[in-house]
């Protein structure tokens, strides 16, 4: 499920959680 989050940037940058910059 993380994966999935990483991909979507849209996600990550709603969510904030940094998770964009891990990729």
């Amino acid at each position: 499920m993380d994966a999935r989050k990483k991909r979507t940037r849209n996600g990550g940058e709603k969510m904030g959680k940094g998770q964009q910059l891990g990729e």
